[in-house]
C-alpha cells in the first residue's frame, strides 16, 4: 500500500508554502513544477486507492497539489503569490480576522 508521505497534521498545513505543497524549491522552473505535479498527482489521485479513509485524504492532498500547480505553473499568478510571499502577506486560503 501507498504511504502518503505528504500528511501533516492541519495545525502544519496552514504554514506550508505552495512550493511545500509540490515539494520544490522557491526558484522550481516551469519544467520542474510540471514534473512534481505529474508525480504527486499520479501518487495522490482518489482513483488509485480503495481504502475510503486513504481516499478521502488522498482527495484533498490532490486538490492541495492542483490548487499549487495552478498558481505556481501560471507565470503572473506566481509572481503575485511569491510577493506575497515575500511581504509576509497572507497565502491563499489564510484570513487575518
Amino acid at each position: 500500500p501507498l504511504s502518503l508521505s505528504l500528511s501533516l497534521s492541519p495545525r502544519m498545513a496552514a504554514n506550508r508554502t505552495l512550493y511545500d505543497i509540490l515539494q520544490i524549491k522557491n526558484d522550481a522552473t516551469i519544467n520542474e513544477i510540471r514534473a512534481s505535479f505529474r508525480k504527486l498527482a499520479l501518487q495522490l489521485h482518489p482513483d488509485k486507492h480503495t481504502d475510503e479513509d486513504v481516499k478521502e485524504t488522498s482527495q484533498e492532498q490532490f486538490k492541495e497539489v492542483a490548487q499549487a500547480y495552478a498558481t505556481l505553473s501560471d507565470p503572473r499568478k506566481r509572481e503575485k503569490y511569491d510577493q506575497e510571499l515575500a511581504g509576509g502577506g497572507e497565502r491563499e486560503g489564510e484570513s487575518g480576522s
